[in-house]
């Protein structure tokens, strides 16, 4: 069987030619039914920071086609404009692209419009709200059980690659991150000043996400009491 890679990434790991069918699972049919979040869910409260005059595209719309095409592979402004532009109908109406109802076509946002509205929106809340949606396909209510039966996430920092000429201090952008390692997505990110300040970045990364019978991982500079104090105690993880 001849498999392909889809341009878009919804939820589609690859096309084949023929058709395999399987039982959804327990998390699937959550989904399918609802009661999760959706993406332009989440993202409906990133703040806008453009006038309102003027404006073509909805910022929830702009959100979700780059974060549809970062999910397929796009990896710049120029490939996420190509990916939304190259959608089929039915993906750019799953997204909310703008319709124009005298010409009777899509208009999807340029590359221009999309480098300039993610060079202002607010990073900290577009991550959150990509996060939050992420969260919720691999934490709903009736997900299916993992084969540890319990969930593993891995907290690490690292510092981007390429950054270092973009910062006031002239520094590369450190993150800390919590992986699931089961569905290898990211779940949360946060900004740091430098390796030495990752040990207080752990309360607020961890802080939004449910880690109740969760096994957390992280490297030796967390061996610290408070940590442990506030893994254990306050989020009964492992």
């Amino acid at each position: 069987m001849a498999l392909r890679r889809p341009r878009w990434g919804l939820g589609i790991a690859s096309v084949a030619v023929g058709v395999a069918v399987r039982p959804l699972s327990a998390g699937e049919r959550e989904i399918l039914a609802g009661r999760t979040p959706g993406l332009l869910d989440c993202l409906a409260g990133v703040p806008d920071p453009r006038d309102a005059r003027g404006v073509r595209h909805r910022l929830v719309s702009l959100l979700a086609v780059t974060v549809a095409a970062v999910v397929a592979g796009a990896r710049s402004f120029a490939a996420v404009a190509e990916r939304v532009a190259d959608a089929s109908p039915q993906v750019m109406a799953s997204l909310e692209v703008r319709w124009d109802p005298l010409s009777r076509s899509w208009e999807p946002p340029g590359e221009a419009t999309i480098r300039r509205v993610l060079e202002q929106v607010d990073p900290e809340a577009f991550d959150a709200a990509a996060a939050s949606w992420l969260v919720g396909q691999l934490t709903g209510p009736a997900t299916t059980p993992r084969p540890t039966g319990r969930r593993v996430l891995a907290v690490d920092g690292k510092s981007l690659r390429g950054t270092r000429h973009y910062t006031a201090k002239g520094t590369a952008t450190h993150l800390l991150s919590v992986l699931d390692q089961a569905a290898q997505a990211t779940l949360r990110q946060v900004e740091v000043d430098g390796k030495s300040n990752e040990i207080t970045a752990l309360r607020p990364l961890l802080q939004p996400l449910d880690l109740e019978d969760v096994i957390v991982t992280a490297d030796a500079q967390h061996t610290q009491r408070d940590a442990a104090t506030f893994l254990v105690e306050e989020k009964n993880a492992h």
